[in-house]
């Protein structure tokens, strides 16, 4: 290997090594977010969301909402349940649990449905803040999935198909 190579690959390998490593698209960022699948479900499901602040402002606030299951028990309404504001540093990454950040009608109720994120930092028609979110669900023996937080926008009003699922009784 020749000197020059040599120096290429070290320089290389210097400045990979300098760069953090992101494993979400930017097209993910937005200023309204929304995690279509979260669960709450005592001794069985639970849901933790993880929320990045990728600006050098000093802080983001970020409004969080949670929107029961129509065929939760019991049924989601439209109306959110009561959830705490996020506050999120400067580059920084802040997680939550669903059980903490949000108040659930009563214990042992089984919780499942969609989470909303919404910058609320400057005022409230004109947000400026993108952000990034991703939401782990596991069962208590630790299996489960992951979902990457998507922007409001990718969703349309009219219906859509979903292909690949599966309905069991």
């Amino acid at each position: 290997m020749n000197v020059r190579h040599l120096i290429s690959v070290v320089a290389f390998a210097a400045a990979a090594a300098s760069l953090p490593g992101f494993a979400q698209t930017t097209a993910g960022a937005g200023t309204v977010v929304v995690l279509p699948l979260a669960a709450n479900i005592p001794g069985a499901y639970s849901t933790t969301v993880f929320v990045r602040n990728p600006s050098s402002n000093p802080q983001i606030t970020v409004k969080v909402r949670y929107y029961q299951s129509n065929s939760g028990n019991p049924a989601g309404n439209g109306t959110p349940y009561t959830c705490s504001d996020l506050v999120i540093p400067s580059n920084q990454v802040m997680t939550f649990d669903l059980a903490s950040q949000c108040t659930f009608p009563g214990p042992g109720v089984n919780n499942f449905g969609q989470i909303l994120l919404e910058d609320i930092t400057s005022t409230p028609d004109v947000k400026t803040h993108p952000f990034y979110a991703y939401s782990r669900t596991e069962a208590t023996t630790g299996n489960g999935f992951s979902v990457e937080g998507f922007p409001v926008g990718n969703f349309s009003a009219s219906t859509a198909d979903a292909v690949g699922l599966k309905q069991t009784p």
